[in-house]
C-alpha cells in the first residue's frame, strides 16, 4: 500500500508539472480577443472578458462596485491592450498569474503599512493539518507556508484581500473579503478527485488514463468560514 502511495504521488507530481508547462507555454502567445461593451459595469465587462480570453478573472467585490456605464469596444486585441484600456480611467491595475487575471487597486504597489495578520489553519476533510500548504496574497503578489500543524499568519495593511491556497493533490481554494484580525480562519481543502480518476490501476501496475486532467478550484468568501 504504502508503495503504491508513493507511485501515485510521484505520477500526481509529473501531471502538476506537465499541466504547470502547458500553461507557461500559452501565455507566451497572448490571446487576442473581441468586445463590444456598451453601458455596463466592470463586474459584467470583466466576466465579458472572461469568457473570451478563457482566463480566470480574480478580483474584490469592494474594488469594483463604484464603476458602471463602461463603454469598450475591441477588434482582435491583445488582452494586455484590452485591460489597459478598461481600467485607464480607474484606480486599478492587473496583473497576469499563470490563467488568472487579478484586479487590484493601484495603490497596492506603495508600501501600506501594515496594521495586522491574516491568521488560519490549513485542513483536509476530516480535520487533519496540511503541513506546507500555499497561501498566496493575490493583491500583494507575495505568500507564506502553512506549518507542520496547517497554521499560517500573514501580514497585511488596511483593507480586504483575497486568498489563493493551494496543496499537492488537492483542490485550490479562493477565500474572498478577508482582513486583519485577531480571529483565526478555518480552511479546509478537498483532494482532487480528477487526478484519482486518471489513474488506473491494473494487475501490471498503474498507467495514466487518455484524457485531460483539467484545474480544480473553488471560491468562498471569507465572511462564510472565519470564526
Amino acid at each position: 500500500m504504502k508503495s503504491l502511495y508513493s507511485i501515485l504521488l510521484f505520477l500526481s507530481i509529473s501531471m502538476q508539472l506537465l499541466l504547470s508547462g502547458n500553461t507557461s507555454a500559452q501565455n507566451t502567445s497572448e490571446p487576442k480577443i473581441s468586445i463590444n461593451i456598451k453601458n455596463q459595469n466592470l463586474k459584467t465587462a470583466l466576466s465579458i472578458i472572461q469568457k473570451e480570453s478563457g482566463m480566470q478573472v480574480i478580483y474584490n467585490e469592494n474594488l469594483i462596485a463604484n464603476y458602471r456605464s463602461i463603454d469598450l469596444v475591441a477588434n482582435k486585441q491583445s488582452l494586455a491592450t484590452v485591460l489597459e484600456n478598461l481600467l485607464r480611467n480607474t484606480a486599478l491595475k492587473y496583473y497576469l498569474q499563470g490563467n488568472k487575471i487579478v484586479i487590484v487597486s493601484r495603490q497596492s504597489d506603495s508600501a501600506a503599512k501594515q496594521v495586522g495578520n491574516i491568521n488560519g489553519r490549513i485542513t483536509d476533510e476530516l480535520g487533519e493539518p496540511l503541513p506546507g500548504a500555499t497561501i498566496k496574497v493575490l493583491e500583494m503578489n507575495s505568500s507564506v507556508s502553512s506549518d507542520n500543524n496547517g497554521v499560517f499568519s500573514i501580514g497585511v495593511g488596511a483593507g480586504t484581500y483575497t486568498l489563493e491556497i493551494s496543496y499537492l493533490s488537492y483542490r485550490s481554494k479562493i477565500v474572498n473579503n478577508l482582513k486583519a484580525s485577531n480571529k483565526a480562519v478555518a480552511i479546509s481543502l478537498v483532494p482532487n478527485s480528477q487526478l484519482l480518476e486518471n489513474v488506473v490501476v491494473t494487475a501490471l501496475g498503474i498507467k495514466r488514463e487518455e484524457k485531460s486532467l483539467g484545474y480544480a478550484i473553488s471560491t468562498v468568501d471569507g465572511e462564510e468560514i472565519a470564526k
